[in-house]
């Protein structure tokens, strides 16, 4: 499988794309920020994603979830009630 690099406009036009949510992944960002930064960064974002396509190699650490269970019903004692939210790191979702 080869990928084509990507441009600084595909990294914005799929920033732009994204959900704008507060929440954020392990590394602290979220996507509402990096909508509103995507101009600035546009370029060191593309080369370090044409760097993963390159070297065939994604990061460990974009390859992590932070978990937050959310409650869904009424007995907030039982597990069951619950649902796991996974969040990623913003650059996970832009790969």
């Amino acid at each position: 499988m080869f990928l084509e690099p990507v441009t600084p406009s595909t990294i914005i036009e799929t920033t732009q794309k994204l959900k704008s949510k507060s929440s954020f992944g392990h590394d602290g960002i979220s996507s509402k920020i990096l909508k509103h930064s995507i101009y600035i960064i546009a370029v060191p974002i593309t080369h370090i994603i044409n760097r993963y396509f390159a070297n065939s190699l994604v990061p460990g650490k974009l390859k992590l979830a932070k978990v937050i269970p959310i409650f869904k019903s009424t007995d907030s004692s039982q597990i069951k009630k619950y649902r796991p939210i996974n969040l990623l790191p913003v650059l996970s979702k832009l790969l």
